[in-house]
């Protein structure tokens, strides 16, 4: 690695890997940049604006400070595997993956996001139909996760059901935090905020959730449990969606989870 501590505020040199869309680290791809720094590598990603046309695969064990990136999305995904560790913020647009229009996708044990703020904002045919169930965001099949998901001021127009934060079976034991506000879909399918598949079990969710509608044929959920995902505990508040808190599982303390 090229040492570029100095281009930066602050000493970076305890960094392994540094990606700057302006050219002075060692790579300006985002996708690129990550597969080169190679796992369990500490990466710093300056802010700035980054368009990505290949998935952007977290590998095992590496360490991201995102700076405030702004990262478009063009038929890829930002994808996390097992044991990765993030900070900072980073903002997540464009139309995700062309299958299900996936922005961020978490799966593998042991990722610890908490302090990173993804924000998701998908733009252009990321608001419209996949070819299977447009989901903007994934939890997925794993266990000892935290992440914390942001989406705000969202008008889909949808005939697939669209999950926003769709934590997929086998989650456990893991803590996400979402808040999510003004997101509606103008389509004919229902729409979700938060959804709890079955199989997501032991798990504890902070969720603000604000304005989650179906403006057209459909529902908004703001928080939707299915039959079969039990056990998990709740806390925030729900308001003003179609339905604030559907509850098909059992053993959910959700007696801290507000939707007056």
């Amino acid at each position: 690695m090229t040492n570029v501590s100095h281009k930066y505020a602050g000493n970076l040199s305890f960094y392994d890997y540094i990606i700057d869309a302006g050219g002075e680290g060692d790579n300006t791809s985002i996708a690129a940049g990550l597969t080169a720094a190679g796992a369990n590598a500490s990466v710093f990603i300056k802010n700035g604006a980054y368009t990505e046309t290949s998935d952007c695969a977290v590998l095992s064990g590496q360490r991201i400070y995102f700076d405030s990136p702004v990262i478009t999305l063009n038929g890829c995904v930002l994808s996390v595997a097992g044991s990765s560790v993030a900070a900072g913020r980073v903002t997540l647009e464009g139309t995700g993956n062309a299958a299900n229009r996936r922005l961020f996708f978490m799966i593998g044990d042991y990722n610890n996001w908490a302090n990173c703020r993804v924000i998701l904002n998908p733009t252009g045919a990321g608001l419209t139909v996949g070819s299977s169930n447009l989901v903007t965001c994934i939890i997925g099949a794993a266990e000892f996760n935290s992440a914390n998901i942001l989406a705000r001021d969202l008008a889909y127009n949808s005939n697939t059901n669209m999950y926003l934060v769709y934590v997929f079976n086998t989650v456990s034991h893991s803590r996400i935090k979402v808040v999510l506000d003004n997101i509606d879909n103008a389509g004919t399918a229902n729409i979700s905020g938060l959804r709890l598949l079955t199989g997501t079990t032991d798990s504890y969710f902070e969720a603000i959730i604000d304005d989650v509608t179906a403006s057209g044929a459909g529902t908004g959920y703001g928080f939707l449990i299915d039959s079969g995902a039990n056990d998990n505990t709740i806390v925030g508040v729900g308001k003003n969606s179609d339905v604030d808190l559907s509850n098909g599982g059992t053993n959910n303390d959700v007696d801290a989870y507000n939707t007056a």
